[in-house]
């Protein structure tokens, strides 16, 4: 008989130590954090840090889809996620910047896009701004959607060991290689090694491991390659970056969330590309680095913000795996017929966002039963019949 524990959580990322750190402060404290060595790698340390509230794509992209009731409180959600994760920042010191969260406008069917989109997030509640027409010789942009102040960076590494500090549940290094459901719990395989763990409740935060542990899921939550980089800035931060108001601290996306960035102090972040990838990186279950959609990053990144090309200097990089459920909203809750099990993925490229938020949600369904701000459209319900 192995070790027994009220949950155990798999997966050592920011949903898995969120999940754990507010299950302790809710007062359940018999856990165990496994920290997989080969499922679902932690995707945390692998992102370059941005966060933000709305959504990488348009309100348009979810209220065409599922509506705007719908789409209103998934955005709802990612602007409680913002903030949350910003008060733990500045409550624990971890360092961050906040500024604007932008849109850049280059091609005329963003433009009605976002004409269509801030109308109707100013109809439910919401407060967006589009700015027309910028004059610069050398702009490409048509216009700026500005989606407030919730765009910022801050520090994954430093984010997590934080967590990890505040965290009295033990971490168990092994791979979970299989679930078995008992009348008594659920029984936890690790490895290849004939040992078990018993928990009353599992939290599976291991992404893209989940499918593993959970076939149901294999045609549900698709793996994504992304590739993003880091750029020094010599000299000085063009002009154009201060007429569009991207400031440090600013997260900007344009052609639909297909390419998106950051600013920090003397440098840029650049990421996305993906449609430069086979089969736009879908269903690839690593990630690899493309030289060439580095080099059309630069690119981008030059011409967006009239910078000489020397200005930019390439400093690192960083290649991960996203995971996109199959209807373009994040999967978080208990899963349907095994309430014991419960789930957090698909957060379509804003796991930094969502994740400490997911966490939050996930305990309090754990401790209470119930957690208000999770809308039910997110919970893996929706999936039954996929």
């Amino acid at each position: 008989m192995g070790k027994r524990f009220d949950v155990a959580i798999i997966g050592a990322g920011i949903t898995g130590l969120a999940t754990a750190w507010h299950l302790e402060r809710l007062g359940v404290k018999k856990i165990a954090l496994l920290d997989p060595l080969t499922i679902g790698a932690n995707e945390t340390l692998a992102c370059p840090g941005l966060f933000f509230g709305g959504s990488l794509d348009n309100f348009t992209r979810s209220s065409h889809r599922h509506g705007k009731e719908i789409a209103a409180a998934l955005w709802r959600f990612a602007d409680e996620s913002f903030d949350l994760l910003l008060s733990f920042a500045e409550k624990t010191g971890v360092p961050h910047l906040v500024y604007n969260r932008l849109r850049l406008i280059s091609e005329t069917d963003e433009l009605n896009e976002a004409r269509q989109a801030v109308s109707q997030l100013s109809a439910c509640g919401f407060t967006p701004q589009l700015s027309l027409a910028i004059p610069h010789p050398h702009l490409s942009s048509m216009g700026v959607q500005r989606d407030g102040g919730r765009g910022g960076w801050l520090a994954p590494d430093k984010l997590l060991a934080t967590l990890r500090r505040s965290i009295a549940a033990p971490t168990i290094r092994h791979e979970v290689s299989s679930l078995r459901l008992k009348r008594s719990g659920i029984a936890l395989q690790l490895g290849d090694e004939n040992h078990e763990i018993h928990a009353e409740i599992v939290v599976l935060a291991c992404h893209g491991g989940i499918s593993k542990l959970l076939p149901v899921f294999r045609e549900v939550l698709v793996p994504v390659a992304s590739q993003w980089l880091k750029l020094s800035v010599t000299g000085d931060f063009p002009a154009t970056m201060a007429e569009l108001d991207v400031g440090v601290g600013s997260v900007f996306s344009a052609t639909h969330g297909n390419r998106w960035g950051g600013v920090l102090p003397r440098a840029l972040l650049a990421g996305g590309g993906n449609y430069l990838r086979p089969l736009a990186g879908i269903g690839q279950l690593t990630s690899c680095w493309q030289e060439n959609i580095a080099v059309h990053l630069e690119h981008w990144i030059a011409e967006q913000f009239a910078f000489k090309p020397e200005q930019l200097v390439r400093e690192l990089g960083g290649v991960g795996v996203d995971i996109r459920p199959w209807d373009e909203l994040p999967v978080i809750g208990p899963m349907f017929a095994e309430g014991r099990i419960l789930v957090a993925s698909g957060y379509m490229g804003q796991g930094l966002t969502l994740g400490f938020n997911g966490g939050r949600c996930l305990a309090q369904l754990i401790a209470w039963g119930e957690a208000h701000s999770l809308p039910r459209i997110l919970w893996p319900e929706r999936l039954r019949s996929s």
